[in-house]
């Protein structure tokens, strides 16, 4: 009974690091022993008790493991070659040696008794590096960790009471630190396809400029000239690109919906209002206007108001600092109302993604911030650069400081998927695109998008 109790420990433990491992669609947890000792069974069978699903010994394949449980020692294991479910944990018994996959960042060790548990990240930072900024630390990591949550296609009835990775918990952290990552929010095939059509639109736009506009993206520049502003792409800096890809606002692809709940519960300033919150709020009549619903009805959700691939070439430095949206007063901040979603169609590491300061997108933060003596340290505090695997995604608000991390790899284009989140009443910054050229004209092209085209999309 004792050691029975002693497992039921640690299954409680596990399942309560566990718990916001929650895959799309289901909310059962697959467990995987190694071996079937005593412990291991009594372990299993508590974890069961738990409402998890205990699958029993699969030496083959534990690609969707959420509890591997480690009775005997086991050359495969040992090696490294565990398949671990992110946000999953590994649980080791008394007297065995862990494996040394598990010494990494990527995991995080537990002593619960003579059990030795290794909880994986459900994200972690970047371990790559280049100067100023090494690779990150365990702080970083953490960060990483802080600003992540899952969501679900479908509610669904759940044995954890408290659970709530949900949009709503992805929208709280959004609301608080100003970015938040969703792994796995779409598929990697979905993001490949998308990938590979942005990268043969960047290839279309850029043999375009060399041959009418003898502009070398590759090679920028050469001879004197320039990268413009096309309505097709944009010229960031000099290898970085953004791509326009109007199709994507439509694409089934990706669940925007679901983003598009993200941010507005993030743009909504709280579910908890007063008593008195909720009588000022019935004040707003101007809410009957433009079929809004009146005071008392729900706010509508951001618009989806456009979409591209941000490319980033070999060779493409780090970005300057800075937010893509400004306040819309100097003295007070607002709820959001201009969110970017963000999905990297590549993952390979040394491609760079994007770092973040969290919590700059607060007026009074920022400020300090930038008013620190020592703003690098400062700065370094707050910094997080998630690296994201392909499907997952990442949401933030437009007045957040951050940067592009440059591409030190040889050869490997980097497209970055985005698309434009705000709510209705607000028209976007245009300041990217010069609507009167064309990469595929050597005239001026007439605009013919039309204000009430632009409205029509709000309304969407």
């Amino acid at each position: 009974e004792e050691e029975a109790g002693r497992e039921t420990e640690v299954a409680t433990v596990i399942w309560r690091l566990v718990r916001r491992r929650r895959r799309r669609g289901r909310h059962k947890l697959r467990v995987v022993c190694v071996g079937h000792d005593e412990r291991a069974t009594a372990l299993a069978s508590a974890l069961d008790d738990l409402e998890a699903r205990a699958e029993g010994a699969d030496h083959g394949d534990a690609s969707a493991c959420d509890v591997l449980v480690i009775a005997e020692e086991c050359g495969a294991w040992a090696s490294g070659k565990v398949a671990v479910a992110r946000g999953g944990v590994a649980a080791t018994a008394p007297g065995l040696r862990a494996p040394s996959a598990f010494r990494g960042p990527e995991f995080v060790a537990v002593a619960v008794g003579e059990w030795r548990l290794f909880r994986r990240r459900m994200v972690v930072a970047d371990s790559v590096g280049c100067p100023p900024w090494g690779p990150a630390g365990e702080a970083e990591h953490d960060r990483a960790e802080s600003i992540t949550a899952f969501t679900r296609e479908e509610k669904e009835e759940s044995p954890d009471a408290d659970d709530d990775d949900d949009e709503g918990r992805a929208g709280a952290i959004l609301r608080a630190k100003g970015v938040v990552v969703v792994p796995e929010f779409c598929s990697a095939a979905a993001v490949e396809a998308l990938g590979t059509v942005a990268l043969s639109q960047f290839e279309g736009c850029r043999s375009a400029l060399l041959s009418k506009h003898g502009v070398d993206l590759l090679r920028p520049g050469e001879n004197g000239r320039e990268v413009r502003s096309y309505r097709e792409l944009a010229s960031r800096e000099d290898f970085r690109c953004d791509v326009r890809l109007e199709d994507l606002r439509r694409t089934h692809l990706v669940d925007l919906d679901a983003a598009r709940r993200v941010a507005g519960a993030a743009s909504s300033s709280r579910d908890d209002f007063s008593r008195e919150e909720v009588d000022l709020r019935r004040g707003n009549f101007g809410r009957w206007n433009f079929d809004d619903g009146g005071p008392e009805a729900p706010r509508p959700l951001p618009t989806v108001a456009g979409a591209g691939a941000v490319v980033a070439l070999p060779g493409a430095g780090e970005q300057a600092l800075h937010a893509d949206a400004a306040h819309l007063f100097d003295h007070v901040t607002l709820p959001g109302h201009y969110y970017q979603l963000f999905i990297p169609a590549c993952d390979a590491p040394d491609a760079g993604q994007t770092a973040f300061v969290l919590g700059t997108h607060d007026l009074a933060t920022c400020a300090a911030l930038l008013d620190d003596p020592d703003r690098p340290r400062a700065l370094k505090r707050r910094l997080v650069r998630p690296r994201l695997q392909t499907g997952d995604a990442l949401i933030f608000d437009a007045r957040i400081l951050h940067f592009g991390l440059p591409n030190r790899s040889r050869d490997t284009r980097r497209p970055l998927l985005y698309w434009n989140l705000h709510l209705p009443w607000f028209k976007g910054d245009p300041k990217n695109w010069d609507q009167r050229r064309s990469v595929f004209s050597e005239t001026l092209v007439l605009d013919d998008r039309r204000e009430e085209d632009e409205l029509e999309d709000h309304r969407e």
